[in-house]
């Protein structure tokens, strides 16, 4: 069984499905663990599929997270300058001045998502699936930092 699931479901790695009832888990317990770890199989290879095809079409894992992290740095910046100079704003004039670089920069990005020529990955898979997504992989993240 693979450690993915095995950690999900908090079973030894190494279980082996055939296994369970000995292992003191019940007919009916045996069965559903079965049966999830179909659904879960039936998904990992869906998606194993859609990241080959995402690999040989938009780039290696790599290339991917390099994209992203060049958008953060650019973001971070953009949004700490801005900070700056909105906190030192005296007027709406001056606040309209300090979000104008920003404005620039990234307005014919959002008229193109706008325009539906450019697709966010977020709008794609649904942002009650992202933001779940993202706050387990933070929250287990940190764990695994602060047992450290």
């Amino acid at each position: 069984m693979d450690y993915e699931f095995t950690e999900k479901k908090g079973l030894p790695f190494g279980t082996n499905m055939n296994d369970l009832e000995s292992m003191g888990f019940s007919d009916k317990q045996s069965q559903d663990l079965k049966s999830d770890y179909k659904k879960w199989k039936k998904n990992k290879k869906k998606k194993d599929r859609m990241r080959i095809r995402i690999a040989k079409k938009v780039g290696d894992d790599k290339s991917i997270l390099g994209t992203t992290s060049d958008l953060v740095q650019f973001l971070l910046y953009e949004i700490g300058s801005m900070s700056m100079k909105i906190a030192e704003a005296n007027s709406l004039d001056d606040v309209k001045e300090s979000v104008a670089k920003l404005n620039q920069n990234l307005s014919g990005f959002v008229n193109k998502v706008d325009a539906g020529e450019v697709m966010l990955t977020h709008t794609a898979k649904g942002f009650d699936v992202v933001l779940p997504e993202a706050e387990h992989r933070c929250t287990e993240t940190s764990k695994i930092i602060e047992s450290l």
